[in-house]
C-alpha cells in the first residue's frame, strides 16, 4: 500500500480539529497584528482626527498629535512645513497655546521634533521638545527653555 504524501493524513479527527482551530486562531492575530500595524503606521490619523473634533484627547495635547515613530512624511502631512530645521530637528512655532491652529498648553509657544534612525529603517521622530518663554508664575521667574516630552 502506497503512503500519502499530504503529511497531516496521518491525524486523527481530533487532531486535525485542533490543528484547524489554531491555524484560524493564527490568521485572525495576523489580521489584528495587521490593523495594529496599519494603525501606528499611519500615526493614529483616527485618533487624530478626533481630537480635531469636539473631543480632546488629552495624551495628543503635548505633542500636536504627532506621535513617536511618525516619519518626516507623516509630519509634513499633519503640520505642514517647518518654521525652521536645526540639525535634525524640525521646529514649529507659534503663539502661546496655539500652534498651526492646534490648541496647545497656554505656556507652551513652539515645539520641536527631532528625527532619528528608525528600527526598521528610515528617519522618525525620536525625541519632541516644548518651548516655553520666559514668564512669572507666583512671583516666581521662570526662564525660557525646551523642554522634554516623554512618553508615559
Amino acid at each position: 500500500m502506497q503512503q500519502s504524501r499530504w503529511p497531516l493524513s496521518g491525524l486523527g479527527p481530533r487532531a486535525r480539529r485542533r490543528l484547524t482551530w489554531l491555524a484560524a486562531l493564527a490568521g485572525a492575530l495576523l489580521v489584528v497584528a495587521g490593523v495594529i500595524y496599519h494603525h501606528a503606521k499611519s500615526g493614529g490619523s483616527a485618533i487624530r482626527q478626533q481630537a480635531a473634533g469636539h473631543h480632546v484627547n488629552l495624551a495628543l495635547e503635548n505633542n500636536l498629535g504627532i506621535p513617536y515613530g511618525s516619519t518626516p512624511r507623516q509630519v509634513l502631512g499633519q503640520l505642514g512645513s517647518p518654521t525652521a530645521k536645526r540639525g535634525n530637528c524640525w521646529v514649529y512655532q507659534g503663539q502661546r497655546g496655539r500652534i498651526r491652529g492646534r490648541v496647545v498648553n497656554s505656556a507652551v509657544d513652539a515645539f520641536k521634533f527631532c528625527f532619528a534612525p528608525g528600527p526598521l529603517g528610515g528617519n522618525v521622530v525620536a525625541r519632541i521638545f516644548q518651548h516655553s518663554p520666559a514668564q512669572t508664575i507666583d512671583h516666581k521667574k521662570l526662564p525660557a527653555g525646551w523642554f522634554h516630552i516623554t512618553v508615559e
